[in-house]
């Protein structure tokens, strides 16, 4: 029996702050393989906060000790004195390139795969059981896009139906905030991740019937093709996984209406303190993060918060912020990314943040930053925290 306290799964949902409604698209714009023309389609993208839960730390180390190696004595370079809690909140750009610098010293093919496997839904805590109370399949994802920033993912995640068709399929963001090695790294957990949850809620002879990888270097080709009982498909025009559409109605294992019901409010306590944190100067400047052209004046971010530009402007003032700040230091991160994880030619980087030009931005880029786009991106601009001197693992 559906959870009436939550929208079914193809009425009308918010997520991430997105309103969804089931869309027709046209054929040509469709999947590749798909041999029907009319797709609806919900996602949702990851949303960049200032902080990561520890746990995404401690799953690494737990990863990386299974293979005799200690990368604990590199967090100090990073900011992290110790080894932190699941919950322990850290800095997001500190820890995203810690997890860079690991990855790109001790290289291990698969090891998102690795990680992802053998984490179990409740360590996700209050989330996870949200999951697992979920009455069906299709229930879970549901509740697992509206309740995405509670997960922290590096990469969004969306469902795709037609006909007797179901696919959840990857958000990159663009550009992403970190490298090709930790790109890799956290779409192979997102496909062991669901290839998990997929076990935990409905059994162990589940599985999905086909796999799509956007790209063709992801280090565990084997362990791709574990994920699936079907065709594994590389170098294709996005990363999905594929699966027919009646296992959105099966039930769940540990499928219960009232704990579900119980843990999705809990949630949604949780999303709303998590949103309200930074104030209204942290919801604008996510806003501009995702949309830095399209929300460039006041009056478009005012519309998308629901309020008038007037109290948008008194009440950053109050919070010792100012609109044209926040949209220039979200310019000039979104930047960095650009220049440090995309081959894009910079005058394209100066027009999708909203410069006129590119000489603009490169005049706005160097007094931020102390050089031109141009250097900047040769000399592989560092970000303002370690590691300076070499990090060095300990061999268990």
């Amino acid at each position: 029996m559906r959870n009436a306290h939550m929208p079914p799964l193809e009425s009308a949902v918010t997520f991430g702050g997105r309103h969804w409604s089931p869309m027709a698209h046209d054929p040509e714009e469709g999947v590749e393989g798909a041999d029907v023309g009319t797709w609806t389609e919900s996602h949702v993208e990851a949303e960049r906060w200032d902080d990561l839960p520890g746990l995404h730390v401690l799953q690494l180390a737990e990863a990386y000790r299974r293979r005799g190696i200690d990368v604990a004595p590199t967090l100090p370079l990073f900011g992290v004195r110790a080894m932190p809690k699941a919950d322990t909140p850290l800095d997001y750009r500190r820890t995203t390139a810690w997890i860079e610098h690991v990855l790109a010293q001790w290289p291990v093919p698969g090891l998102g795969f690795d990680q992802a496997l053998r984490t179990r839904l409740p360590r996700y805590g209050i989330p996870g059981y949200t999951l697992l109370s979920a009455e069906t399949f299709g229930r879970a994802i549901e509740l697992w896009l509206r309740h995405a920033p509670l997960f922290r993912p590096s990469v969004g995640a969306g469902l795709r139906l037609a006909g007797d068709r179901a696919e959840i399929f990857v958000v990159v963001p663009d550009p992403p905030p970190f490298g090709t090695a930790m790109r890799l790294y956290c779409i192979e957990r997102w496909l062991a991740y669901w290839r998990s949850a997929m076990r935990g809620l409905l059994g162990e002879q589940f599985f999905f019937s086909e796999l799509r990888c956007a790209h063709d270097e992801l280090g565990a080709v084997e362990a791709c093709r574990q994920l699936v009982r079907g065709p594994v498909h590389f170098d294709s025009v996005d990363t999905a996984l594929v699966f027919p559409r009646s296992t959105l109605d099966a039930p769940t294992r540990f499928g219960n209406a009232e704990v579900n019901r119980i843990c999705a409010t809990q949630c949604e306590l949780l999303l709303s303190a998590l949103r309200g944190r930074g104030g209204l100067s942290g919801a604008v400047r996510r806003l501009l993060l995702r949309r830095p052209v399209e929300l460039a004046s006041p009056q478009a971010v005012a519309e998308a918060l629901s309020t008038s530009e007037r109290s948008l402007r008194r009440r950053l003032l109050e919070e010792g912020s100012s609109f044209s700040d926040l949209l220039h230091a979200a310019r000039m991160e979104l930047a960095l990314d650009h220049l440090r994880n995309t081959s894009r030619p910079i005058a394209e980087v100066a027009q999708r943040l909203g410069y006129a030009d590119e000489t603009a931005f490169a005049r706005a880029f160097k007094r931020r930053y102390g050089q031109t786009p141009r250097a900047a991106r040769h000399s592989a601009l560092a970000p303002p925290f370690g590691p300076e001197p070499a990090a060095a693992a300990h061999v268990v």
